[in-house]
């Protein structure tokens, strides 16, 4: 509909009963239907995203349970080797995809960012017993599969 204006001009952007067309209104919070979609796709992104990583890091998990125990069994050099590159591969990338998936909020994302280096600290000082216990070949079955627990239990707490 075109409403004739005092000025002699039409007015192209009245609708119906004096209203702006539809693609021009805002919601009652004043914030456009285009900002409110495009909060929801990215909310959605993350949200893909942040299942993405966790369902990679649960299968990296079990890949690291597995390994765990074949070490148990065949306690070699190069199982071991295999343990700590999937150990180091994990915390990689629980550091690299968890930390800066979930957390935007920046004072959640420094405590959990501490929380994670002291975790990556201790798998490390975890790593080291592991290899030392190898290299003086006194390692008892249990002390390794206790180290082994610990390692995993560590990890698990990284990134839940």
């Amino acid at each position: 509909m075109r409403v004739f204006d005092a000025s002699g001009s039409f007015d192209r952007n009245i609708g119906p009963a004096g209203s702006k067309k539809a693609s021009e209104k805002k919601s009652s919070k004043g914030v456009s239907r285009d900002k409110v979609n495009e909060s929801n796709f990215t909310q959605q992104l993350h949200d893909a995203a942040e299942d993405q990583a966790k369902r990679s890091l649960d299968e990296l998990l079990e890949e690291l349970s597995r390994q765990a125990e074949v070490l148990a069994k065949r306690r070699t050099f190069t199982e071991l080797d295999k343990y700590k590159a999937l150990v180091k591969n994990f915390m990689k990338n629980v550091i690299e995809k968890i930390y800066s998936v979930s957390f935007s909020d920046s004072s959640k994302y420094m405590v959990k960012r501490k929380k994670v280096f002291v975790l990556v600290e201790k798998v490390d000082e975890e790593l080291e017993k592991l290899t030392s216990q190898f290299l003086t070949s006194q390692a008892e079955t249990m002390d390794l599969l206790a180290v082994i627990d610990r390692i995993k239990g560590m990890l698990v707490d990284m990134y839940t």
